[in-house]
């Protein structure tokens, strides 16, 4: 496929070595002929794609607010009810996984869950079927805790997404994979200023919780 920014990159750095006028039309005139790329269903349009893509971003966003802020019910609602998850650690069902993390989170003092790149492949038949892989860092801090509560861990999440009726689309399955861990020594810590709101964490109490004016 022709790059268009190749192109414009050509026209910009002096036209006398870039393609001629009437190349850089024909150019242009054969990728607009180009056809999208059809969908399971058929359909040309890419813009249920875009929205589907987006819905499943929007998830594994929601996922991560839940845990940090320790939001259990918004964990859930990532997950459709017979999802499983495998995290090395826990291997079991969304409602066992649920029970698991409600022990261990409030263990650390803080968490923060970024994610970064996001693979997302659709079943090449089916339009409510995809496969993601998502890169994430997860930083946790414990004022007075060990090593082990002053971590940094780098993973993956392998996720089967699927979009189910009225529920949309959630989790089904999920294999969450330890890259890299990284133990932080918690005296080299920086005390936050009391004058700075904290995030909270357990009783949406969080100023994210709060209703639109």
């Amino acid at each position: 496929m022709v790059n268009r920014s190749t192109i414009s990159q050509s026209m910009a750095h002096g036209g006398t070595h870039g393609p001629g006028t009437q190349d850089r039309e024909k150019i242009l005139g054969t990728m607009n002929d180009q056809k999208p790329e059809s969908t399971a269903s058929g359909s040309h349009d890419p813009a249920p794609r875009l929205a589907d893509e987006h819905a499943i971003r929007n998830v594994l966003l929601r996922y991560c607010r839940g845990i940090d802020r320790i939001d259990l019910d918004l964990v859930r609602e990532c997950f459709h009810p017979n999802a499983r998850d495998d995290h090395g650690g826990f291997n079991g069902t969304i409602d066992e996984f649920i029970t698991w993390i409600a022990r261990l989170l409030p263990r650390y003092g803080v968490s923060i869950h970024n994610l970064s790149n996001i693979l997302i492949d659709f079943h090449p038949n089916r339009d409510d079927v995809a496969h993601v892989e998502t890169y994430g860092c997860a930083e946790h801090q414990t004022t007075g805790g060990g090593p082990e509560l002053n971590l940094t861990i780098f993973f993956r999440y392998i996720d089967r997404f699927e979009r189910r009726g009225n529920g949309g689309w959630r989790i089904a399955d999920r294999v969450g994979t330890t890259e890299l861990v990284r133990a932080n020594d918690p005296s080299l810590a920086f005390p936050v200023d009391t004058r700075y709101p904290r995030g909270r964490r357990g009783d949406r109490s969080d100023p994210v919780y709060r209703p639109f004016a």
